[in-house]
Parts: structure tokens; C-alpha cells; sequence
């Protein structure tokens, strides 16, 4: 390698560290160890002869030096996941691996039935499913798919409404036998406890009407997971506003509410624009929405 060039995973290094100051950050987002990332970023600046970033005990800063790289860098980076995309469209193997990922209730409650069938119908590809309930990004190729409850599609996605999202409110009988239970046609939830959503969730159509309706209620154990709410539920904690999907199929609880068309959302199946042609991603793609068009009525919280 002549002295003062980059690889790809530099270049990747570089921008990723420029943007969230952190190395052990930068590091889990390129899939790399901690002290692969700290030899790197060492080698990057012997290459060249100077610093690129400062490190200070906030974290890491760009020197000028760095600074004068990053839109050129960025500008490569981009022309090279282009170029990935377009000779992954030529890949019609039924076989690889697709990443998937989806919200915690979905991708703890519902999902994984669905995955099951689908690993029965193509053995040879291989799903690897990251849950979590923070956005990924679909443009700079995080994940190949996502399967997000969602008003409406964002960035540079592309995709197509699967069902309706119904959530409604729902509690242990224990719960209900201790509190009384709600007026389900105007649910006052004064005097009740209820189940909270941490900041990181604020953003959820459930958070925003427990915080308009649930001002009189004591607000317990907010947390950032859906499950985690069923679970709190469950035990008797209190009152949780939680998707029909995962509140329904539980025995252990009780719905409160008809679905509560203000928590309403859509269930959206989305990609990158230029990755859809891929035979794994398209075969995993069209195996979801049909396998969720059928169960339109549940995600819909009509309970039979």
C-alpha cells in the first residue's frame, strides 16, 4: 500500500469518528473491535504525517486537518456503497444474508412466527434481525429492511403500507380487580397508574396521548421497550398503552380499551431504493407482506 493512502474501512472510520466523537461508537457501527478501530485511526495519521482528530476528555475532534477530508471522504464513501448497490442487483441468489430490523414489540412478539415460516420456504438465506426501537438507516446500508410502525415513510426509503398498527390499553385482572377499570368508551384515568415511556419514545403516538390523557394518572416505571411494558403490565404495575398485536395475545392481560384511534399508525415494509432488486431482499420482502396482509385483522386489534 503506497504510503498516505486509505482503505475503505479508514475512510468509513474516519467519518463515522468525525460524527459522534466517540471511537467505541465508531467502532460498533463498522462492526470492528475498540483497539482495531484506536490501530487504525494510529496508522491513518503515521500515513500521512499529522493529526487527524484531538483527543480531548469530551471525546474526539476533528483537526483541521481532518476537517479538509471529510467531504471528499464522504463524497468516496458514497460513490462506493452506489457501486455496492448496483452489483448487489445483479446477485439473483436465493441465498446470503438479509438484516432486518423492526421495533421491540414487533421484533420480540411477532416477527420471529413469521421468520420461522419464511427460514421453511428459503433455508439457504439467512435473516439477521437487529430490534431496536431508534430508526436505522436504510441509506447508509445498516439494514437492508425495516418493518417499522410509522405515519409516514422518512429519508430515502422506499416501500409499501402493509396494515394498520392498532394499539389499545391493557392491564393484569389483578390490576383491575385492585383499581377499577376504566371507562372504556372515555377512559378518565385518574387515580390510575400507568405505565410510562421513557424520552427516547416520546415520539410514539402512545406516549403522546398518555401524556394528554393521562395527566391525572400516576405515571410508573417508564421504560423504552414495548415488551418491557407487557411484561410490567402483566405483573400487575400498572395500565400500558401497547400494540393489539402483543396485548391480544397475551392471557395474562386484559384490553381496556377498543383500539384508540389517536395511537393509530401504519406498518410500513421499506428499503433502500437501490438495493430492492436483490433476489434475498426481494424474496424476504414480498414473504413479509403477504404473510401480513393476513394478518391484517389482528395487527388491526379485531379480536375474534
Amino acid at each position: 500500500m503506497a504510503k498516505g493512502s486509505f482503505d475503505r474501512i479508514d475512510i468509513e472510520l474516519l467519518l463515522a469518528l468525525a460524527q459522534s466523537g466517540s471511537l467505541g461508537t465508531s467502532a460498533r457501527a463498522l462492526g470492528v473491535h475498540h483497539a482495531t478501530a484506536f490501530r487504525r485511526l494510529e496508522d491513518m495519521e503515521a500515513k500521512i504525517g499529522v493529526r487527524l482528530f484531538e483527543r480531548l476528555p469530551s471525546g474526539y475532534a476533528t483537526t483541521p486537518a481532518g476537517a479538509t477530508l471529510l467531504e471528499p471522504a464522504a463524497r468516496i464513501r458514497d460513490e462506493m456503497r452506489d457501486f455496492d448497490a448496483l452489483v448487489l442487483n445483479h446477485d439473483k441468489a436465493l441465498s446470503g444474508t438479509v438484516r432486518l430490523t423492526s421495533s421491540d414489540g414487533l421484533g420480540l412478539g411477532y416477527i420471529p412466527e413469521l421468520l420461522a415460516r419464511f427460514r421453511a420456504r428459503h433455508p439457504a438465506i439467512t435473516v439477521e434481525l437487529i430490534v431496536q426501537n431508534q430508526l436505522s438507516d436504510l441509506a447508509a446500508r445498516e439494514v437492508d429492511i425495516a418493518l417499522r410502525p410509522a405515519k409516514r415513510l422518512s429519508g430515502g426509503m422506499v416501500g409499501r403500507k402493509a396494515a394498520a398498527m392498532a394499539y389499545a390499553l391493557y392491564a393484569a385482572p389483578a390490576y383491575l380487580s385492585e383499581m377499577g377499570r376504566p371507562d372504556a368508551a372515555k377512559p378518565d384515568l385518574a387515580g390510575h397508574r400507568i405505565i410510562g415511556y421513557d424520552a427516547s419514545m416520546s415520539f410514539y403516538s402512545t406516549a403522546k396521548w398518555l401524556a394528554q390523557h393521562g395527566r391525572r394518572a400516576s405515571t410508573v416505571t417508564p421504560c423504552n421497550s414495548l415488551w418491557a411494558m407487557r411484561e410490567l403490565a402483566r405483573a400487575g404495575t400498572g395500565i400500558a398503552a401497547i400494540p393489539c398485536i402483543i396485548g391480544d395475545a397475551d392471557a395474562g392481560l386484559a384490553r381496556i380499551t377498543p383500539p384508540i384511534e389517536a395511537m393509530a399508525t401504519t406498518l410500513w415494509l421499506c428499503t433502500h431504493p437501490d438495493i430492492r432488486g436483490v433476489a434475498r431482499i426481494r424474496a424476504l420482502l414480498d414473504f413479509l407482506f403477504e404473510a401480513i396482509v393476513k394478518d391484517r385483522k389482528r395487527l388491526a386489534g379485531e379480536m375474534k
